[in-house]
């Protein structure tokens, strides 16, 4: 029996599509085949046409099995075998692994002959490095699954790499191979490799070098203690370490050893006791930092070491060493970063700001994926042991450390994207710590007048921190956290009623005292629990709409950047009228004041709207090119009619805003907001270029918001006014007037819509487009050729408007905020529409919807 298709269009009215134009799917084929392939493609399985895929897949790769198989008996390496082994590649990143275990291990086994294979064509080999880099990708394969010889790929690399060999082989891949191979070497290859390649150390000559790239090549380190006590690191540690105290800085092959030691700490944590080794280890790592003595005329450190990564290298050692019973890495650690916090202040910047915010950069990605490590991963080949797992003490405390150094970063000259994703790491892993000060940057900096330049900086580590703001609910308990210096909302809305721009009907609430119900009844300015911030993001809508300004362009980007994520984040309707129903008497305290602050909302989406009217407005102001003509205009054939960087900039920052807000909120906002768009196109005409291409922005996504209910009305608007500007005399001009091709323009937009609402509406279609391309302008008729716009693809997630139209009495939106940041998508909350560009499928009806529904619109 087939399965009903899940309620979403009796919730919204926004995208409403007939029961027939449902195409059932189901991920029944994917959940039977999972076992038996080592890796699939998951989302294949929600294509309708999924059956025939998998038929075409096998077809495809058996005969690929036997193209390998019939050019290697007839001795073809070259075109037969690099034909096949390439489409071996294109089958692998067309359906990932989809093979059987034992064809997996196969495969590999192919590859790697063909790679050690003497005597063939560099071209064959270059073919079969690229597959065993696509089928050993992901680490999906082990010493457990297969074992593979060392020798052969040893030779061939030493051969090429000391150009023993001078055939044109990809050495940097078979670098990259190796890496990959190494850990399925048995586990007595450590110590074969270690003969072979102990002859050539010389601590002071350079076959020391060659000593060590084939010792970090191909030593294998991914084992547990117990192995490399008897096959691994127990052979070689001390003699590296010896290596590691013995040298001076600045020699060429040193900066090898951090890396061996980091990635050993990292695979096998707490097998080495690094305590006593502390001052060393981080006495090192200091002096590869670049920085600067004797006021500057100087620096200390190797350029070289700290231009090839060391600074990645020095933070993954330096987290992976944390944990354990013996806090002397963390004191070791606190030591260095208080030591480099004055380095990184502003006053101090120089030829080291770059190395130390790369190296900041680094140590918060490092502690990151730590923690995703240990708290998040299921599966995952890192088993940190239970006593060495970072505690929320260790993490709180680190945080505290690297966050002043952070903030420093921030307004550094260069501007660089490290330091603001330095403060996201640091939301992410702290927010209860790095959200307070994040505000306490952003509010001043909105309305500071003696220093205007912070205003930037400040709003782009607000970019970074938007999730971590919206997801604070109160949910979680913290024992130690920060507030904001200031009651921020209240000093906001006393400084908007000085201006008299808060309106007596919807006044901004203050912060209330009490705390939230969900946490504890005692009061937040007792200081024992903290407050929520997610309310801070209805009064930052609000700055930032206000902060649109066309005069500066920089400042205007990011503030259409806050509030596209905003929108994007929170649903966009009023829920002030929960507070009066006795469904939500027991709301927390927290979550009332969110409910009071939502009816903001409308006025703020108002507010947005003219701002974006005025800016199309003040676009729309070119500059005379002659007395007939204005520069940029859209009848234009010249090539000054070229975008800019800002003009390109705006226009997708327009967008990409109008699209997050119609797509997540109400109906009745929609409603609103299109009639004003409505309204604004029937009494605007403009010339310029990029105003028109922002007004059609605006039509085209309040059209794909609603088809059924808004393309008839501006289809008729559309065609009435072309029907009155269209002459016998206007369809030879070869350049046309404004006026006709601000309709022109405006007509070609409105094929932006699902194929359904075209077919439903053919015959005004039809006329349409014969009337834009009746015109001999070249311009015109190059806007009017709409069959790229048709073969698109169109793919609409309507699952997340599901509740946005229910009434207040069954369900409140502020539940719903960040919702969809928090978990992936299950596959059986998903509903898209396709347009599916062929001819139904006739056993489309019998697939059953046990788990996705996909709505398809079938094109001509």
């Amino acid at each position: 029996m087939p399965a009903q298709p899940i309620p979403i269009c009796s919730l919204t009215s926004t995208f409403q599509l007939d029961k027939d134009s449902l195409v059932y799917t189901t991920c029944e084929g994917y959940i039977k085949t999972k076992g038996k392939y080592k890796r699939s493609k998951r989302w294949l399985s929600l294509l309708p046409y999924f059956a025939d895929l998998q038929n075409e897949a096998d077809t495809r790769f058996s005969q690929i099995k036997a193209g390998l198989g019939i050019s290697t008996l007839a001795h073809e390496p070259y075109p037969g075998l690099a034909l096949w082994l390439n489409e071996a590649i294109s089958y692998v990143r067309d359906f990932s692994l989809r093979f059987t275990p034992e064809e997996h291990i196969e495969l590999v086994f192919f590859a790697y002959s063909v790679v050690v294979e003497p005597d063939i064509e560099a071209v064959v080999i270059d073919k079969a490095i690229e597959l065993l880099n696509e089928i050993i990708e992901g680490k999906r394969i082990s010493r457990k699954d297969v074992t593979i010889p060392w020798r052969p790929v040893f030779d061939l690399y030493c051969k090429l790499l000391f150009k023993e060999d001078e055939r044109p082989i990809n050495v940097e891949g078979l670098h990259d191979v190796i890496i990959g191979l190494r850990e399925m070497f048995p586990l007595t290859a450590t110590k074969e490799i270690l003969d072979e390649i102990r002859p050539y150390i010389a601590l002071f000559d350079t076959s020391m070098e060659r000593f060590m790239h084939l010792f970090s090549v191909f030593i294998p380190l991914k084992m547990s203690a117990e192995e490399h006590e008897r096959y691994g690191a127990g052979l070689w540690f001390d003699e590296l370490w010896h290596f590691f105290t013995f040298v001076e800085m600045n020699s060429s092959w040193e900066a090898e050893l951090p890396a061996i030691f980091a990635s050993l700490t990292f695979h096998c944590p707490g097998y080495i006791d690094w305590s006593s080794k502390h001052t060393v280890i981080f006495s090192k790592l200091l002096r590869n930092m670049n920085l600067p003595v004797r006021s500057g005329s100087g620096t200390i450190g190797d350029s070289a070491a700290t231009a090839n990564g060391a600074q990645k290298t020095a933070a993954k050692w330096i987290i992976w060493m944390l944990g354990g019973t013996d806090n002397s890495a963390e004191i070791h650690t606190l030591r260095l970063i208080r030591c480099l916090e004055s380095f990184v202040h502003p006053l101090q910047e120089g030829g080291h700001t770059p190395v130390l915010r790369t190296f900041f950069y680094k140590l918060v990605q490092e502690m990151a994926h730590r923690i995703r490590i240990e708290r998040v991963c299921k599966k995952t080949r890192n088993h940190v042991p239970n006593d060495m797992r970072l505690t929320d003490h260790n993490i709180e405390t680190f945080v505290t450390a690297v966050l002043p150094s952070a903030l420093f970063l921030i307004f550094s000259t260069d501007e660089h994207i490290e330091s603001y994703q330095t403060i996201r790491f640091l939301s992410f892993i702290a927010p209860q710590l790095v959200l307070p000060k994040v505000l306490d940057l952003v509010y001043p900096s909105l309305s500071t007048l003696t220093s205007p330049h912070r205003l930037k900086q400040s709003l782009e580590c607000l970019v970074a921190c938007c999730v971590p703001l919206v997801r604070d609910d109160g949910g979680v308990e913290y024992e130690n956290f920060v507030n904001c210096s200031k009651d921020w909302i209240k000093e906001m809305r006393q400084n908007a009623e000085e201006m008299g721009q808060v309106s007596c009907a919807t006044p901004m609430p203050l912060r209330c005292k009490k705390k939230s119900k969900k946490v504890s009844s005692n009061d937040f300015g007792e200081g024992k629990r903290r407050k929520p911030l997610r309310c801070h993001v209805i009064v930052l809508l609000e700055a930032m709409v206000n902060a649109i300004d066309i005069n500066d362009v920089d400042k205007t980007s990011l503030a259409f950047t806050l509030i596209t994520r905003f929108f994007t984040l929170i649903p966009i309707i009023d829920c002030s009228g929960a507070l009066k129903m006795e469904k939500y008497k027991d709301l927390s305290l927290e979550e009332k004041e969110l409910c009071k602050l939502t009816s903001r909302l409308p006025r703020i989406v108002d507010l947005f709207i003219t701002r974006i009217f005025a800016l199309i407005m003040e676009l729309s102001a070119s500059r005379p090119k002659s007395s007939a003509a204005c520069l940029g205009s859209i009848c234009e054939l010249a090539p000054e009619a070229a975008e800019g960087v800002d003009e390109t900039r705006l226009k997708r920052d327009i967008q990409s805003a109008a699209n997050a807000l119609l797509k997540n909120c109400s109906a009745d906002i929609v409603e609103a907001v299109t009639r004003r768009i409505f309204l604004f196109v029937s009494t605007s005409e403009f010339e310029n270029r990029l105003a028109v291409e922002l007004t059609c922005a605006l039509i085209s996504e309040c059209i794909y918001v609603n088809p059924r209910k808004y393309l008839p009305m501006f289809l008729k608007h559309v065609t009435h006014g072309l029907s009155q500007l269209i002459t016998e005399e206007t369809l030879q001009t070869a350049v046309l007037d404004p006026s006709t091709m601000w309709y022109v323009m405006l007509g070609s937009t409105l094929f932006y819509v699902p194929a359904k609402f075209i077919i439903q509406n053919t015959e005004q279609f039809i006329q349409l487009h014969k009337q834009l391309l009746s015109f001999k302008c070249r311009i015109a008729y190059e806007v009017s050729v709409i069959v790229q716009h048709l073969r698109d693809i169109l793919t609409v997630r309507t699952v997340r408007r599901s509740n946005f139209d229910v009434l207040l009495s069954l369900h409140i939106s502020i539940f719903d905020l960040c919702a969809l940041t928090r978990n992936r998508l299950a596959l059986n909350s998903i509903g898209v529409s396709v347009i599916y560009a062929a001819q139904q499928n006739p056993h489309v009806d019998s697939l059953n919807s046990k788990v996705g529904v996909h709505r398809c619109c079938f094109c001509l």
